[in-house]
C-alpha cells in the first residue's frame, strides 16, 4: 500500500554456548589423533632406548600428554593401569614448583602423590611453546602450556626383596627408595642432569636400589622420550593458533566423558553381581547397580 510503513523488530537469540568454545568436529579429530600420535612416538623412543627388560621387552611403560593444569589430554595404548593416577603426579609437580623453566625434568614414584608401586617411576617434563611469540596472550609464554610424562616399571628400586615387590612389606621403605618431586634436570640456558644427586638418593635409606646404574639408564631413556613431545608440538604450533588449541584440548577431555555418560544412560536399569576368585580360596563378590 502506498504510504505504508513496515517495522521489523530483530532480537538476537541467546547463544547456548560461549563464543569461541565450539570446536569443529574435523579439527577435533585431527588434534585428537595428533595428541595420541605424540604419545605413541614417545613410547617408541622409550622402548628403543631403554636398558631394562621390563621396559624394552616386556613393554611395562606408559606415555601421555597433559594440559597446563595437569589433566590428561591423550595417551598411547600402553599400560592403562598407569594412567588412572598419573595426572595426580603432574599436579604434584605443578603445586610444588610455582616457577618452572624450559628443560626442567622431575622424577617421582610416591604412591601418595599419584604413584602406583615404587618400581613405577614417573618422569615429568613441562612443555613451553614459543615463549616470545606475539601470538600468545601476555604472560602465557612464561608458564608451561603442556606437560608430558612417561612412567616405566624399573627392574629394582631397592626394598627387602629383589624386584621391589615384597609380599610381606609393612612399611613403604620395605618396597624400596621413594622419590618425591625430585628435580632430575635443572632447566634453563644450560640444562644440567643431576646424576650424582640421583645416585645418592638411590643409594640411601635402609634398603637402597641394587642396580642404580640401570635405573639411571632407564631414566635417561624416559627423558629422551619426553623430549620427543616438544619437537612435535612445535611443528603444529606453527600451523595452529593457541586460541584454537586451548578449547580443542578441553574438548578432547570432555568428549569421552559425554560419550560414556550417553552410553550408560542407554543401559537397562537393573543390578548385576559378579564373583572373582583370587589365587587363594578367597572369593570376592561385587554388585553393580
Amino acid at each position: 500500500m502506498q504510504g505504508a510503513l513496515e517495522l521489523a523488530r530483530v532480537r538476537p537469540r541467546a547463544p547456548r554456548t560461549a563464543l569461541g568454545t565450539e570446536v569443529d568436529p574435523v579439527r577435533l579429530e585431527v588434534f585428537n589423533n595428533l595428541f595420541m600420535n605424540i604419545a605413541e612416538q614417545m613410547g617408541l623412543r622409550l622402548q628403543n632406548t631403554a636398558h631394562s627388560v621390563n621396559i624394552k621387552e616386556r613393554l611395562d611403560f606408559s606415555c601421555a600428554l597433559f594440559d597446563g593444569g595437569g589433566e590428561l589430554i591423550a595417551n598411547a595404548p600402553h599400560m592403562p593401569v598407569h594412567l588412572g593416577s598419573m595426572s595426580e603426579s603432574i599436579k604434584t609437580v605443578i603445586a610444588r614448583n610455582p616457577r618452572l623453566l624450559p628443560g626442567d625434568v622431575f622424577v617421582l614414584n610416591d604412591p601418595y602423590h599419584g604413584g602406583t608401586h615404587l618400581p613405577d617411576i614417573t618422569v615429568v617434563t613441562p612443555v613451553f611453546l614459543a615463549p616470545h611469540s606475539s601470538r600468545l596472550p601476555e604472560g602465557e609464554g612464561e608458564k608451561p602450556l603442556f606437560y608430558v610424562a612417561s612412567r616405566g616399571h624399573h627392574a629394582d628400586v631397592g626394598g627387602i626383596t629383589p624386584g621391589s615387590m615384597p609380599p610381606f612389606s609393612r612399611r613403604i621403605d620395605d618396597e624400596g627408595v621413594l622419590l618425591d618431586n625430585f628435580r632430575l634436570v635443572e632447566g634453563g640456558a644450560t640444562p644440567w642432569l643431576r646424576e650424582a644427586e640421583l645416585l645418592a638418593v638411590l643409594g640411601a635409606g635402609p634398603h637402597p636400589a641394587r642396580n642404580p646404574a640401570q635405573n639411571l639408564a632407564d631414566l635417561r631413556a624416559q627423558i629422551a622420550a619426553n623430549e620427543r613431545a616438544p619437537r612435535s608440538c612445535a611443528r603444529w604450533w606453527r600451523r595452529s593458533a593457541w586460541r584454537r588449541c586451548r578449547p580443542t584440548c578441553s574438548t578432547c577431555r570432555t568428549t569421552p566423558k559425554r560419550a560414556c555418560a550417553a552410553s550408560s544412560r542407554r543401559w537397562p536399569r537393573r543390578s548385576a553381581t559378579a564373583a572373582t576368585r583370587c589365587r587363594s580360596t578367597t572369593v570376592r563378590r561385587s554388585r553393580c547397580r
